[in-house]
């Protein structure tokens, strides 16, 4: 898990997508392991950190929420 400010409160909102249905099963934390090393992937092959981005699909929020943040 992230060391951000915010980082427990989304998770919080992620658990809760899960419960409802919007998430895959699975821990949330390794779910959130996943869109870092997604973030860091992109960061290291030189994706451009600000501009428009469309994230398709995600549901409860992972990544997109993970990637704005970042």
């Amino acid at each position: 898990m992230p060391n951000w400010p915010e980082a427990d409160r989304l998770r919080a909102v992620w658990e809760d997508a899960q419960r409802r249905g919007f998430l895959g099963p699975g821990p949330v934390a390794a779910q959130l392991d996943h869109a870092v090393a997604l973030a860091e992937l992109l960061e290291q092959a030189g994706a451009p950190g600000t501009g428009p981005w469309m994230d398709l699909g995600t549901g409860g929020g992972l990544p997109g929420l993970l990637l704005a943040l970042r």
